[in-house]
């Protein structure tokens, strides 16, 4: 992205509309590419960018667009989605989020994803009076 938020933006908008327009089968290096796919890899850049809203909203689209046979996927965006609310200051719902990506991170082996919101969980130390925020610090604790 070398920091030209215009840029990733307009890339991001072409590849969206190329998915969307496509009429042919797409080339196997690319054949797992879904719309959900998409927009949490878009949220994800406009994290770096620092735009956590507009980041939020397509993170949560790509997570209601998964499949639940895609667990493994859904939890490394769930903590995409932890990210993009610690980054606004959502402590509580971050938290509860990260929790439940944790849960499922575990349950189907996902240590990438455990890893991730472990890496998280020094965030949340100044916030242990936060609802949510001890149960995850405990359940990170424990998994590790």
């Amino acid at each position: 992205m070398n920091g030209d938020a215009r840029a990733c933006r307009r890339d991001l908008n072409a590849a969206e509309h190329a998915l969307n327009t496509a009429t042919a089968a797409p080339p196997a290096w690319c054949s797992w590419m879904s719309p959900a796919d998409l927009a949490v890899d878009s949220g994800r850049c406009l994290i770096d960018l620092g735009e956590t809203g507009p980041a939020l909203h397509q993170i949560i689209q790509g997570v209601a667009l998964l499949p639940t046979a895609r667990d493994k996927t859904r939890a490394v965006f769930l903590a995409y989605e932890v990210e993009s609310l610690l980054r606004q200051g959502e402590i509580d719902h971050s938290a509860a989020i990260a929790h439940e990506a944790l849960v499922l991170a575990e349950r189907i082996g996902a240590p990438r994803c455990v890893r991730q919101i472990s890496n998280l969980a020094r965030d949340y130390e100044p916030h242990v009076n936060v609802q949510g925020v001890q149960q995850l610090l405990h359940t990170v604790r424990t998994e590790a």
